[in-house]
């Protein structure tokens, strides 16, 4: 067994069950536990930190567990292990610990910077980051986690690239700041969806294309709906811009069409659905509760007649991953009735909901995963 540890993002329920999905729809075996924002997977085989991170939305960091055992073990066996193979003589490091502890991290630092000091390597040590682009600008960053009755020391093995997703959600030729959904959301609804490399992903509600371009960068073949012809076109105008911004090999369909039409438009069935259809009116005021219940009420049962057709063309067994809204009234929240959806459309909640939201909102969401 080989010990991973994913530190997850500012939703960690959410990144724990992306994890869990992805991990499962690989094949990839193994147990977790989680304490707070850092989730440890005991995986029956070697992974790839760096590969897996490009593929994941709401993980910061992925790291490689070095040593195992009781606090004082960890760090008696840290004195004797060779941190560093590669031929820099000048590098940046750090060290975090968790849970915090400033004498661990201070017993650690002074190890660490012992074992450079012999190596003859000019190792500056740089305070600890949590941040993406902080993690970044280490040559090497280590830590020392304690998960139930272990402690661990290992040392980072892949960051999360924010500046590309950036780069991706802002240059693309076409944007939608009103309905907008990031690479970061995009990719955790690929992976709740089950859908991997070479598998067919579903959007039935794309948009200008966000989920559509985060499954092609996944090596995933997708099928485009929107009933917008204009937003249509910008959509294949994204997916352009992309295959010429990076190496995409998948293939992909897309359609101006209605999503409750999927049955007559498809093929063949596909792997797995992805999408966050916006059901409701675009809102700019806080409303009050009554007119939010009844908006509510009335994309209820859109929802409902959409999920009966898309169930016809997904196969048995397999998921959809929706980011649904959630309404912000005068007095309350404003929820979408998942029983009742999943009893009308014989769907069933499998993961879900998470609640996913931003300060100022006035529309939020809550992800949830549906099973045929």
């Amino acid at each position: 067994m080989e010990d991973y540890f994913f530190f997850l993002g500012r939703n960690p329920e959410l990144s724990l069950q992306e994890i869990i999905s992805f991990l499962e729809a690989r094949g990839i075996k193994g147990g977790f536990k989680q304490e707070g924002n850092i989730a440890l997977f005991s995986i029956e085989e070697s992974v790839n930190p760096e590969e897996i991170i490009e593929k994941l939305g709401g993980t910061i960091k992925i790291g490689i567990s070095l040593l195992k055992g009781s606090q004082k073990s960890v760090l008696d066996e840290l004195k004797k292990l060779n941190l560093y193979e590669g031929a820099e003589s000048k590098l940046k490091f750090t060290v975090n610990v968790y849970p915090e502890d400033p004498a661990i991290f201070q017993k650690a630092k002074e190890i660490l910077e012992d074992y450079f000091k012999k190596e003859r390597i000019r190792a500056l040590f740089r305070q600890p980051s949590e941040t993406p682009s902080g993690s970044l600008k280490f040559d090497l960053e280590f830590f020392i986690a304690k998960i139930g009755k272990n402690s661990y020391f290992g040392k980072i093995g892949a960051v999360y690239n924010s500046k590309d997703a950036e780069f991706r959600d802002m240059n693309k030729p076409f944007r939608r700041s009103e309905y907008a959904i990031s690479p970061r959301l995009a990719k955790i609804l690929i992976n709740l969806s089950g859908a991997s490399e070479n598998e067919t992903l579903l959007d039935p509600f794309c948009g200008v294309g966000t989920i559509i371009q985060e499954a092609l960068l996944g090596r995933i073949n997708v099928i485009g709906i929107d009933m917008d012809a204009g937003i249509i076109e910008n959509c294949k105008r994204n997916i352009l811009w992309l295959r010429k911004n990076y190496d995409i090999s998948p293939e992909y369909q897309i359609f101006c069409s209605n999503a409750i039409d999927a049955p007559k438009i498809l093929k063949e069935n596909v792997d797995a659905i992805a999408s966050e259809p916006f059901l409701i009116p675009l809102i700019t005021y806080t409303p009050k509760d009554k007119e939010a219940r009844k908006m509510i009420t009335k994309a209820k049962e859109t929802y409902i007649k959409t999920l009966l057709e898309l169930k016809k063309v997904l196969k048995d067994s397999r998921r959809i991953a929706l980011s649904l809204p959630v309404m912000k009234a005068r007095e309350s929240k404003v929820y979408l009735n998942i029983e009742e959806i999943c009893e009308r459309t014989g769907l069933k909640l499998v993961a879900g909901p998470f609640a996913e939201a931003r300060e100022g909102q006035k529309v939020e969401r809550e992800i949830v995963v549906l099973e045929k």
